[in-house]
Order: C-alpha cells, then sequence, then structure tokens
C-alpha cells in the first residue's frame, strides 16, 4: 500500500497544494518500478463557537468537518484512480451570511472522481477524469522532476463545462549559495559546499475562468530562515560593510550590535546556526490585502507553529508530527473584543500509522 510520505507529485511538508485526485495519483507512481494499489485521504474537525457577524453575536458550539480520500491502482505506466472530495458536515450555526456564500460555491461541491493517468518521457503525466457527482469531465497535464538540490511540479486542469484553465505549482530550492567553493589542503581536492537539507518553497494557485483572467490566485512561500540569515549576512559583510563611513563605528555599541548580527565565518562557512525555522507567507487575493504568516520550528518529535491570520484577524498555535496536526485559534469580533479559542485537529491517516 502506498503511503503519503512517498507520493512523487504534493511534495511540500505539511502543506498539500494538489487536489486529492492528482493526490491520489501522486500516490500511486510513488510506488515507483512496483505496480499495486496505493491510498490517500486527509480529514479536519473544528470545534468552535459560532457567530453572526450582522448581528454582532454568537450562535453556540459548532462542529465542523471536511475530509477527502482515494485509492489507485497502478500497472506499469498507467494509474486509475477513484477519489472522492469536499466531504463535510456542519452542526450549529456559523456566520449565516457566508455559509450561505460557500453552500453555493465551487469549492464546497461534493466530488466523486474516475480518473485514469499515464506516465510518460520521466516523470510527465497526462490525464482524463470524470465526476460522476457534478457530471463534469476534465483533462489534465502533470510536469514534476527535480535536478540536483531543486524540485518542482506543474499541474493544469482543463473544464470544458465551466470553460476554466487550473494552474497548481510548486518549486523547492535552497536558494543562492552564500558558501564558495574552496580548496581543501589536506585532501589537496576542490569541495562544493555540503547540502544542508534546508530548503526554500514556493507555491501558487490560479484559475482562469471564461474571459476572467483573475478568477481565484492564491500564492505563498516558505522561507528557510537559517539560509536566509546566513545570506543576508554574508551579503552585509562583503558588500555593504566597506561602503560605511567610519565614524558611524564611533556609536556605543554599535560595532558589538554588527558583531552579533554579523559574525564571522566558522570552518563551515556558517555564520548563524540556525536550523529548523520557517517563515511561511501565504495570500488569498479574494480575501482582500492582508496575507496570512506562520512561524515554524521543526525539531526531532515534531513541529510547532504560530500563525496569524491579518484577514481574519485570527491567531493560532498548532503541533503537527507525522500526519497529525492538533492546535487552537483565537479571533476577534468586532465590538466584542476576542472570541473563545476554537480547537482543530488534522488527520493524515495513512501517514500517521504507517
Amino acid at each position: 500500500m502506498g503511503q503519503e510520505e512517498e507520493n512523487c507529485l504534493d511534495f511540500v511538508p505539511r502543506l498539500s497544494f494538489l487536489p486529492i485526485e492528482w493526490r491520489n495519483i501522486g500516490s500511486a507512481f510513488g510506488l515507483k518500478d512496483r505496480s499495486g494499489t496505493a491510498a490517500s485521504g486527509r480529514c479536519s474537525f473544528v470545534v468552535k463557537e459560532g457567530i453572526d457577524v450582522a448581528e454582532l453575536s454568537t450562535t453556540g458550539r459548532v462542529v465542523e468537518g471536511a475530509s477527502d480520500v482515494g485509492v489507485a491502482l497502478k500497472l506499469s505506466t498507467l494509474a486509475i484512480g477513484i477519489s472522492a472530495g469536499n466531504l463535510s458536515f456542519r452542526t450549529g450555526l456559523d456566520n449565516p451570511t457566508a455559509a450561505l456564500a460557500q453552500r453555493i460555491g465551487e469549492s464546497s461541491v461534493p466530488s466523486l472522481k474516475l480518473m485514469a493517468a499515464k506516465q510518460f518521457k520521466g516523470e510527465n503525466y497526462v490525464a482524463a477524469s470524470y465526476d460522476l457527482k457534478t457530471r463534469k469531465p476534465e483533462l489534465s497535464a502533470c510536469w514534476t522532476g527535480d535536478a540536483d538540490t531543486e524540485r518542482a511540479t506543474l499541474l493544469v486542469r482543463v473544464d470544458p463545462i465551466m470553460r476554466s484553465v487550473k494552474l497548481a505549482a510548486a518549486v523547492s530550492t535552497p536558494g543562492p549559495e552564500w558558501r564558495k567553493v574552496v580548496f581543501n589542503d589536506v585532501t589537496d581536492r576542490i569541495e562544493e559546499p555540503a547540502d544542508d537539507g534546508a530548503r526554500h518553497t514556493l507555491y501558487v494557485q490560479h484559475e482562469v475562468r471564461g474571459r476572467d483572467l483573475l478568477h481565484a490566485t492564491r500564492i505563498g512561500c516558505r522561507l528557510d530562515l537559517g539560509r536566509l540569515a546566513n545570506y543576508a549576512a554574508d551579503f552585509f559583510d562583503y558588500n555593504i560593510e566597506e561602503r560605511i563611513p567610519g565614524f558611524i563605528w564611533n556609536i556605543p555599541l554599535l560595532p558589538q550590535l554588527y558583531y552579533m548580527l554579523v559574525p564571522p565565518e566558522d570552518e563551515e562557512q556558517v555564520r548563524h546556526r540556525i536550523t529548523g525555522w520557517e517563515l511561511d507567507i501565504s495570500h488569498d487575493f479574494s480575501r482582500g490585502p492582508q496575507p496570512s504568516l506562520a512561524l515554524c520550528k521543526t525539531f526531532k518529535y515534531g513541529t510547532l507553529a504560530a500563525s496569524y491570520d491579518l484577514a481574519e484577524e485570527q491567531a493560532g498555535l498548532s503541533y503537527s508530527r507525522r500526519g497529525l496536526t492538533v492546535g487552537a485559534r483565537v479571533g476577534r469580533l468586532e465590538g466584542q473584543g476576542w472570541r473563545k479559542p476554537s480547537l482543530h485537529l488534522s488527520v493524515d491517516p495513512l501517514t500517521l500509522l504507517c
């Protein structure tokens, strides 16, 4: 049985940028040279206090759930899958106006898709699918691959009924390298900087519908703060410091502050030993100009994240480990201060159990 960790298309940790049918296909082709079955799934639950924005009042406890599930069969370079998406339930009433708009939105409509995908020329795929629930066909193509330390996936889907083209893409890269190629006098060899495993990630989702070229857009980036801090310190040291007038260094405590922010390199050409820290910035253009921010720390026993959604004015704290994420969020209600915290649980069953 394929595992979520072996997904060859949806590769960004703790973030799924592909729809469930393609995540399902990615699990199947994650079997590499073997034929067999693979499955994928995810579900989330939220317990919170409902509100009525129009009346500026609470509506009692609300429980929400959402899930996607799929199974696929891989036969050499062909994969056939069935997936169910946007399966949801809700008890209680929360923000009635927004809830009505969500119920009539396409992204909230349950789907049951049959899909056949063909792999060709390495890691390139074409597929055709049919939604048994909404009776809509879809054609899609996916390109993925890696080169040394970079990895990328690009998915394009065409819906002839809605006359829409949807794009989902992500690229993972270590970014610019501040460390130099050096000559080792002991081994008498030229040595390239060793890969530290840290990556920056850029991801985007975009939809064109009819003549509306900007129907929906979501973009985000995940920055490794260790590589970012070292590159910035190295750039400042070699490009900015020499241009600073000498009298500036006479300011009390400024030299000490400078050498704290721009320390000398160690034997591995590293100035700051910052590992596992990431800054995630994402923005959905349909929600206004305010982005969502998250600061994450990954360590041996999982990942801690503190987030703040500027559009929703909502702060959160979560812990993730092997397919399980638990957290709490608290937001503001205009004129009534902070609301009661909401509890969140997200489960990726295959990753959790394997």
